[in-house]
């Protein structure tokens, strides 16, 4: 045998191997050919591994950080039907108030025409685009379209995720906003020139002279809260918050307006601090309690008046209404009833469901 005849021979042999099933021999039954997705899955990796966009995008080299979220708008434009970052929420307020949060949106959610150009080249390294004489949005037509599942669930998902971190951006402008009319409101309450007159009652500088017998350890001679008065209020309307694990701040002010005592507990917002400071401050100056202020704002901010005078008041931000009005009344019940005496739970000391 020559050795032409013997190559060929040998090269028969190896295609009937791979093939053919040996079992097979002597029977007309054909062996099963891969499938050609099979063979595709294998030619990228495993057919639940990432695909090559998924892996050109996880490198820095690629799609550098401050990159990635327009990179991934302009993915999501070409792969999700019917998205446009300028009518889909949150992004569209962000395009229209260009200065929240920092500005510079339109550059942060929109590709240029380097990354297009990139894009492009990377699904047809052979693409030439004329980059002078067309737009980002002309380029993008050019795109041949992705196929690859993985893919563009990978784009959907990316998304998804920008989504909810400018979800949590708006929120947090919202509440930065919500907390700065929340003090500007309450400071103009707490600035009321006169308070309303308490029928009976004279004139008084300040919370006012009174003379009660056994309550000297609780009221000054002027009608203010002694700070022994204050750390018994705090204490009350601190354990109901506890008791509940309600997270708030809670400012306890005397007659004048002025903060005595102020706590914030861990993981409540900031803002709660300087929010309860000014309750306080406004139900102490003008003799109000929450209903009679108008303004939701106000609720957990409770005047504190003992015989008909003004003794200063409590403050509490930081959770919802109703509770916020249960955790200062208790505080306030828990005084009166010492002052009187009284050997009992504060108002509000019963458990219950808000």
């Amino acid at each position: 045998m020559t050795m032409a005849m013997e190559s060929a021979a040998a090269e028969t042999i190896a295609m009937v191997s791979t093939t053919t099933d040996p079992a097979s021999f002597g029977t007309t039954e054909e062996v099963p050919m891969p499938e050609l997705s099979d063979c595709v899955a294998a030619a990228h990796g495993r057919a639940d591994g990432p695909g090559d966009f998924e892996i050109f995008f996880s490198s820095t080299e690629n799609v550098p950080s401050d990159k990635q979220m327009p990179y991934i708008m302009m993915m999501a434009t070409d792969c999700i039907e019917g998205f446009n970052v300028k009518e889909i929420h949150p992004y569209s307020v962000f395009m229209t108030n260009r200065k929240l949060a920092g500005g510079g949106w339109v550059r942060k959610l929109n590709a240029n025409k380097d990354l297009v150009v990139q894009e492009l080249k990377r699904r047809d390294p052979a693409a030439k685009p004329n980059k002078s004489n067309r737009g980002a949005d002309e380029i993008l037509l050019l795109f041949k379209p992705i196929t690859d599942p993985r893919d563009i669930d990978f784009i959907a998902k990316k998304e998804a995720e920008f989504r909810q971190k400018m979800l949590n951006v708006l929120d947090e402008c919202e509440n930065r906003k919500t907390s700065r009319s929340s003090i500007e409101s309450l400071s103009s309450l707490s600035t009321s020139p006169k308070r309303p007159r308490i029928e009976g009652e004279e004139d008084k500088p300040s919370g006012g002279n009174i003379d009660i017998e056994g309550v000297s350890q609780h009221i000054q001679s002027n009608g203010s809260l002694t700070m022994h008065a204050a750390e018994e209020v705090m204490a009350a309307a601190e354990q109901i918050a506890l008791s509940y694990s309600w997270k708030v701040a809670i400012a306890i002010a005397d007659a004048n307006g002025n903060p005595m005592m102020v706590k914030r507990e861990n993981d409540v917002f900031p803002a709660s601090f300087e929010i309860a400071i000014g309750k306080a401050k406004a139900a102490a100056l003008s003799a109000q309690n929450t209903g009679q202020m108008g303004d939701d704002v106000s609720y957990g901010s409770l005047a504190i008046i003992i015989d008909d005078v003004r003794c200063g008041g409590i403050g509490v931000s930081g959770h919802k209404p109703a509770k916020l009005e249960l955790v200062a009344d208790a505080g306030i019940s828990a005084l009166k009833n010492m002052m009187a005496g009284a050997n009992q739970e504060p108002e509000g000391g019963d458990m219950i469901d808000v």
